[in-house]
């Protein structure tokens, strides 16, 4: 079946009424717990938009990004490779059943037991970006295939700004040699350009200047002795952005890059941020708005940045909000997306009182919002279970409901 995302939306609502209408029961005074509904057909559509724009580019997914069982199950099922970060993280795919050699260790300090374990297990493709990290390399994972992670760099303030990680132009040639002289193996090229998907010129322009210095590193590499084979473009790609953007670097890469290379890309976001939806019941409403439709009340509702919202700390987001249960009726699509009549301004508050989690500043609502009513929040499917969560989604009262799309 052909995705619709209008019938998975209306599938998803579905799946939140029912979850509502379980955490309720009889008992309408209970603060109830978040409601969660992942839309798998959703990740497949964007694994699927990927493969179309970037047919010459396999996806390592970035495990990080949300290491949810049923999600990263799916996209074991679509063939996708692995981008790890850390111990947990790999241990927890490779028991899911990803294949060793589609799996990338990109962690910029790689500990001595992540590197045994991983020479153990066989996944062999590493970055590096330190003479620390290649010394750490060369005791623990003396055969490891590295791909020697360059700098990026963007425009601030006028000024060229190279990335946090990466190696600078200037010191490429010297880390080259480094590696040489520890004997070690560089089989490639990766860099990860953190203007995020950025939908102005930097994040495109980032990547392709990136690209344009391969030709040069490839060529040092070999009078080196090695044999560049792989390159790996990162991530931070977002939906919005991702036609025009994939269009731009999948022709740099083939106007620059030899014939026979392997390229990859490490694509979170991009892949789950639309799949998820949380409804959230409203506990509280301080400052209430009525009649001075200027000034936001604030809506306190039954999660927080530390369990289903940490995104909003992490990294800025704009925020999809919409009344979905008021005065214990469910809205209809068309009601929620109201914008005409008399609206009020709101803002959304998790219970933990924290300053930071105060973490939508301004909505706009065309509905009275009530103590009992639900909110949910579309597009959460990135990011939003904090770092300190175990890997594989950990203990959570949120409740978790799927929708699958064959």
């Amino acid at each position: 079946m052909a995705h619709d995302p209008f019938r998975e939306q209306l599938e998803v609502d579905r799946l939140l009424r029912q979850g509502i209408e379980a955490v309720e029961g009889t008992n309408q005074i209970s603060d109830g717990n978040p409601i969660c509904v992942v839309d798998l057909g959703e990740v497949k559509a964007r694994y699927q938009l990927w493969t179309q724009h970037f047919p010459h580019v396999a996806p390592f997914y970035a495990v990080k990004c949300n290491s949810d069982l049923k999600v990263l199950e799916w996209l074991l099922r679509l063939g996708a490779g692995i981008n790890c970060n850390t111990l947990a993280e790999l241990e927890y795919v490779l028991g899911l059943g990803f294949d060793a050699k589609k799996i990338t260790l990109t962690h910029p300090f790689k500990s001595q037991t992540l590197l045994h374990t991983a020479r153990l297990r066989g996944v062999s493709m590493l970055s590096f970006d330190t003479i620390e990290e290649l010394d750490a390399i060369q005791k623990s994972f003396p055969e490891a295939e590295l791909l020697l992670r360059i700098a990026t760099y963007e425009t601030v303030y006028g000024k060229r700004t190279p990335s946090h990680f990466g190696i600078t132009t200037e010191d490429i040639e010297d880390y080259l040699k480094a590696a040489k002289q520890r004997d070690l193996k560089v089989v490639g090229v990766s860099f990860h350009s953190e203007a995020g998907g950025d939908p102005t010129q930097s994040f495109q322009s980032g990547i392709i200047q990136a690209i344009e210095t391969i030709p040069h590193i490839i060529k040092m590499a070999i009078a080196l002795g090695f044999h560049p084979r792989i390159v790996d473009i990162g991530g931070g790609f977002i939906g919005q952005s991702f036609p025009k953007v994939a269009g731009a670097i999948a022709e740099a890469l083939a106007r620059t890059l030899p014939p026979g290379f392997t390229i990859i890309g490490e694509p979170g976001r991009f892949m789950v941020d639309s799949s998820t939806t949380i409804a959230c019941k409203v506990l509280g409403i301080r400052g209430c708005s009525r009649g001075r439709s200027n000034i936001p009340a604030v809506i306190c509702i039954n999660s927080s940045v530390f369990e289903d919202f940490a995104m909003f700390v992490t990294d800025y987001v704009e925020p999809y909000v919409e009344p979905f249960k008021v005065h214990s009726r469910y809205l209809t699509w068309k009601e929620r997306g109201q914008k005409s009549g008399e609206g009020r301004n709101y803002m959304v508050a998790g219970y933990s009182l924290f300053e930071a989690d105060e973490f939508v500043k301004i909505i706009r609502v065309h509905h009275d919002i009530n103590v009992g009513d639900w909110i949910c929040f579309r597009h959460m499917g990135a990011y939003s279970n904090p770092p300190s969560a175990a890997v594989g989604g950990g203990e959570s009262r949120t409740m978790k409901l799927y929708h699958i799309t064959e």
